[in-house]
Order: structure tokens, then sequence, then C-alpha cells
């Protein structure tokens, strides 16, 4: 269903670590929607200059009030692979790009 609401030019907004983690993992179901839809993927990382960070798995953020928010975005990309196995195995690469971005605004 996800495959045919992203081809259909709807945003869609996926998390890639899931509902589980583990925290900064980046499982390869968004980049299976990705290849099959040809629904581009942009990563998208924020940060904030004063939060509460909760104890769970993720270390989910919660912006103190006044704090400033910073938001990063990376260029879209199609993931073009001959394969659906080939697609999800560029998750390490994904993985990376993400952390990078997250790093440039302190995330």
């Amino acid at each position: 269903e996800l495959i045919r609401v992203a081809a259909s030019g709807t945003p869609v907004a996926v998390t890639p670590d899931g509902p589980r983690g583990p925290r900064h993992s980046f499982a390869g179901g968004a980049l299976l929607v990705s290849h099959r839809s040809r629904a581009p993927i942009i990563l998208v990382s924020a940060s904030a200059s004063s939060a509460w960070r909760l104890r769970s798995w993720d270390r989910f953020l919660i912006p103190k009030p006044f704090a400033r928010i910073t938001v990063a975005y990376a260029a879209p990309e199609v993931v073009d692979a001959a394969s659906a196995r080939d697609a999800a195995a560029q998750a390490p690469r994904f993985r990376e790009a993400l952390l990078s971005l997250g790093s440039s605004i302190g995330a």
C-alpha cells in the first residue's frame, strides 16, 4: 500500500530505524518503497538548542520552550538498483548520509 501511495505522488514520511530500533539503524523498507515507486527519498535531520531527551531506546528529543530548532534536508534521491535486494543493500550508505547530515547541524 505504501508503494502505491508513494507512486501516486503523495508525500510519505518514514522513520528508517522503525518503531523498535536499534537507534541510528537504517532498515531497507524505505529504500524498497523508493525503488519500486520511483519516489525520491529526502533525508531529514533536526536538532534543538535546548531539549529534554527521553530515556527510551531512541533518546526521543522534546524541544524546550523557546528553543531554536534547526532542520537539515539532503537532496532528493531515487534508489536506483537492479533488484529489491540491491536496493535494500544500500542501507549502510543511507545510514551514513543521514548521520553526516545530523552531525552537520549538531543532532
